[in-house]
C-alpha cells in the first residue's frame, strides 16, 4: 500500500512528537541526551494552519515522515523539522520536502530557509539537490547542540529545477 499525504494539524501534535522523536533518536544519542521535547518547542506553531504548515506522509495510519514549517514575514518561511521513521522506506523525507515546496510556490511565498548540522552530509545533499544554498556556516542558536550549522535558503519565487 502507498503512502498517502495529507496537511497534519494541532490533533496530530503526539503523532508528529513520536515521529520527531524517532528521527531525531540517534542525533540525541550522539549528543548523549534523550530526544527531548524542548527540540520541536516549534511544532505547534507549525500545526497550526494560521502560523505554519505540516504536511505529513501516513501509511496505515501511522505517521512515516513530515515537513514542519513556520511562517514568517513578506513571504518567507522555516523548514523548522523535516524528518523520517528510521524503520520507514528510504527516500519518503525528501517526498515531504518536495510537496511542502510545492505548497509553498502554490502559495506564492518568496523564500525558505533552514539549518541543519553541517556534519549531516546527506541531508545537505538532500537540500542542495532541492536548490538550496548555503548562505552561512556557525554555532548553533539553541539547543546545546555543539555541531556547527549550515544556514541554508531556497527562493521559492524561482523557477523550480528540473
Amino acid at each position: 500500500m502507498a503512502e498517502t499525504l495529507r496537511r497534519l494539524g494541532p490533533a496530530d501534535e503526539a503523532a508528529a512528537q513520536d515521529l520527531i522523536r524517532a528521527a531525531f533518536a540517534r542525533y540525541a544519542a550522539e549528543l548523549g541526551r534523550a530526544p527531548s521535547p524542548e527540540g520541536w518547542r516549534d511544532l505547534p506553531r507549525a500545526l497550526d494552519p494560521a502560523t505554519g504548515l505540516a504536511l505529513g506522509l501516513e501509511r496505515d495510519g501511522r505517521l512515516l515522515a513530515g515537513a514542519f514549517l513556520e511562517k514568517g514575514e513578506d513571504g518567507a518561511w522555516d523548514l523548522a523539522r523535516l524528518a523520517a521513521d528510521p524503520g520507514a522506506p528510504r527516500g519518503l523525507g525528501a517526498v515531504a520536502l518536495d510537496a511542502a515546496i510545492a505548497a509553498l510556490r502554490e502559495a506564492g511565498a518568496r523564500r525558505l530557509t533552514l539549518s541543519t548540522a553541517t556534519h549531516m552530509t546527506g541531508v545537505l545533499r538532500l537540500y542542495r539537490s532541492r536548490g538550496f544554498a548555503v548562505e552561512r556556516t556557525g554555532p548553533p542558536s539553541d539547543h546545546g547542540d555543539p555541531h556547527e550549522r549550515s544556514y541554508l535558503a531556497l527562493a521559492l519565487d524561482q523557477p523550480a529545477q528540473s
